[in-house]
């Protein structure tokens, strides 16, 4: 019958790969000689082996690779337990995120397939300012209050607010508790533990 004959001829390896066998589908589901039912099948089985194929091709790419038990193949390198395997071809860190095959770099997030600064942040060149303690000059951050210090600081930052802020001299030991503030302990004193009072205990 001209059913069976034609499910014979899409059968065949040069059909089901091309474009002609498509065509020759669409006329037969034009003339009658293909039910809907067949036309489903055989887009299903050429789907699945496109599938099948690729997925072929990422195991044996992975098992090219011979890794440490305490590491995972990803392409041809191996990613360890902290890192997250992108797209079967990169490690990216914990501070990272995989965004279409790239690591975007802490402070980034991934939309519609790009790395852009995250909210609450300012896009400086190629990096990210923290929108509370920086600026961005020139395509670089600064943080005008920490270089105002001719030692060091300490800045606490919560809840995309700055809590409290301080000029340390060099030697000074800068203490932060969040939610709280920071201080800074001289030479002969430590900084408070979580239990005790946020303030500077002598040794």
């Amino acid at each position: 019958m001209p059913e069976d004959n034609y499910i014979t001829d899409v059968s065949t390896p040069q059909d089901t790969t091309g474009e002609h066998s498509f065509d020759e589908l669409a006329k037969g589901l034009a003339n009658g000689t293909v039910t809907r039912r067949q036309a489903i099948k055989l887009v299903g089985a050429a789907i699945l082996g496109t599938t099948l194929t690729s997925w072929v091709s990422r195991w044996a790419s992975a098992q090219s690779v011979s890794c440490p038990e305490d590491l995972e193949p990803c392409g041809n390198t191996c990613c360890d337990i902290t890192e997250e395997c992108c797209a079967g071809t990169t490690c990216c860190g914990p501070d990272e995120e995989c965004c279409a095959g790239i690591c975007c770099e802490p402070g980034k997030v991934c939309v519609g397939g790009q790395c852009v600064c995250a909210a609450g942040s300012i896009a400086c060149g190629s990096t990210c300012c923290n929108g509370v303690t920086e600026i961005c000059v020139d395509g670089q951050c600064t943080n005008p209050f920490c270089e105002s210090c001719a030692g060091q600081c300490c800045q606490v930052v919560g809840s995309g607010v700055l809590i409290d802020q301080a000029c340390c001299t060099a030697g000074d030991s800068t203490c932060t508790r969040g939610g709280v503030g920071c201080i800074c302990c001289p030479r002969g004193t430590r900084c408070p533990r979580p239990a005790e009072a946020f303030a500077c205990v002598r040794v």
